[in-house]
Formats: C-alpha cells, structure tokens, sequence
C-alpha cells in the first residue's frame, strides 16, 4: 500500500469519528441559540430544577438536539453570575453580612 493512499485513509477515518456535534462546541452552541434553551434552563433555574433533570426536558423537547449536561452548567453558572452581578456566591453572601454588621 502506498503512503499516499494509507494517508488519505486516516484522514478519513479521524474526521469520521469528530464528525458527530456532541464533538463541537460551536455546534453545540448553534443549537442552544436555535432552540431557545436560555430561556428553558433560566426558567429550570428559577424552579429549583437540577442540571440534569433539564438536560432530559431537553431531550425529549428535541431528541437531536446536541447540548450536553456540560453546556447546561455552564448556562446556569452564567445565569447565575448575572444575577449577582459579577460576585460569585460567597462573596454576595459576604457583602450581605457586611451590610448586616454595619
């Protein structure tokens, strides 16, 4: 077999296997846009619902849908960052006891 031929076989077979969109988070993150699952994991948020739970609301919203739990955490972190306006949680509740002290 020559090394040309040998060549373009593992090209192909390495794309293969990285083809799927769980592999791409810029595929991931076209889906999150498309299908609105800001507002879906917000409003999860808001009920107390865990990450997981939201991911299989996901799920069965859009079989095909190619967002992981990982992408799920991450919305729920952002949204949780916006809240706070910037401080993650253990300063928020130090700036609250402060204002208590004071």
């Amino acid at each position: 077999m020559d090394n040309g031929k040998l060549m373009s076989e593992t090209l192909s077979i390495v794309h293969d296997e990285s083809v799927h969109a769980y592999a791409h988070p810029a595929h991931r993150r076209d889906d999150i846009q498309k299908h609105g699952v800001h507002n879906i994991v917000y409003a999860q948020v808001k009920a107390g619902i865990r990450a997981r739970d939201t991911v299989r609301t996901l799920r069965q919203i859009d079989a095909d849908m190619s967002v992981m739990r990982r992408d799920v955490h991450n919305l729920r972190a952002e949204i949780k960052r916006k809240e706070l306006n910037g401080p993650c949680l253990i300063q928020a509740l130090l700036f609250q006891l402060d204002g208590l002290i004071h």
